[in-house]
């Protein structure tokens, strides 16, 4: 538990973010990743998708890099309904998991519990409004 913990920490110190979008016609999930830095992104994704109910159409999946920050895999089963995802580089240094409903894209995050005070953004009144860009 303690080194999934601590994956948990290590993508909210790298400012992981993963954006996840299905194309059901073509049995694909694409993925774009970021991360604060720049260290080089991994050559190759792990995805676990496990599903509640029906642990009979869990998947796990390995992303390739498409150039850029982007992924892609086919996967094998329909996908329909909530699933829990976990996205980890395939050395296991950092992950990123969140519930997932697949009819909706998904932006996967560092868990609040896992991201330093100093990591989020001020709530103070006084702060400055932010500006668009």
């Amino acid at each position: 538990i303690n080194q999934s913990i601590g994956r948990d920490y290590r993508a909210a110190e790298l400012g992981m973010q993963a954006e996840l979008k299905l194309d059901a016609e073509r049995k694909m999930i694409r993925v774009s990743l970021q991360q604060i830095g720049s260290a080089a992104l991994p050559n190759l994704l792990k995805l676990r998708l496990t599903h509640p109910t029906r642990a009979g159409q869990d998947q796990s999946l390995s992303l390739v890099a498409e150039g850029g920050s982007f992924y892609a895999s086919n996967f094998l089963l329909p996908l329909a309904g909530r699933w829990r995802v976990v996205l980890e580089d395939s050395e296991r240094q950092w992950r990123l998991a969140d519930d997932w409903v697949v009819e909706h894209d998904l932006v996967l995050k560092p868990q609040a519990a896992f991201v330093k005070p100093a990591d989020t953004p001020s709530t103070d009144s006084k702060a400055a409004p932010a500006q668009s860009v």
